[in-house]
């Protein structure tokens, strides 16, 4: 055993224990955290499996296959990002309509 993979082991369960005990999650994104973290458990415990995995692909090291799928992760988790900040953007002003004419039928209303 390399003497980085008990450090990245413990990294990726302390990062799992910080995301269940701090956030506030659906049960689908618990299980694809889980699935994530096992799946990182498992390269970094046996990273002939990213070997594997990359001969079968076509791609010349274990290391190269797992950056390009780390590459469409990030670009998948800021698509995501992206489309919560306009949700919340949308609903911000909704809000802000509905206090405004609130407030308008008030001063109305007076």
């Amino acid at each position: 055993m390399m003497r980085i993979q008990p450090i990245l082991i413990l990294l990726l369960i302390v990062l799992v224990i910080l995301y269940f005990a701090k956030m506030r999650s659906r049960l689908s994104d618990r299980i694809v955290v889980s699935i994530l973290a096992a799946i990182g458990l498992t390269l970094v415990a046996a990273p002939g499996v990213a070997s594997s995995l990359a001969r079968m692909v076509g791609v010349g090291r274990g290391v190269d296959v797992v950056i390009y799928f780390s590459i469409v992760g990030i670009g998948f988790f800021i698509l995501l990002l992206i489309s919560k900040v306009r949700d919340l953007e949308n609903k911000i002003t909704v809000l802000t309509r509905e206090v405004a004419l609130s407030r308008a039928y008030q001063i109305k209303s007076s």
